[in-house]
């Protein structure tokens, strides 16, 4: 059976991962064009004009991207 313990060079690459933040993804099929990531995540998300969002920053603080998430009123935005 292969050790799966972490090693202090994979908690390493963690930690470093988790300090640059998340990457912001968008589900296009369930996206039903709310606006809220664009509102809740200037920087990173504009609206086209249908009201769908362009992630032109794909990498978030995590804390504001787990927020974005949990108000997607159609469960469209996860972190990568």
């Amino acid at each position: 059976m292969p050790d799966t313990r972490a090693t202090p060079k994979t908690r390493a690459t963690a930690t470093r991962a988790a300090a640059r933040g998340r990457q912001l993804r968008v589900d296009r099929v369930a996206c039903t064009a709310h606006g809220v990531c664009a509102s809740l995540l200037p920087r990173q998300v504009r609206l086209d004009e249908w009201g769908y969002p362009i992630v032109t920053d794909p990498t978030v603080d995590i804390t504001d991207g787990e927020t974005a998430v949990k108000m997607c009123p159609a469960q469209a935005l996860y972190l990568a």
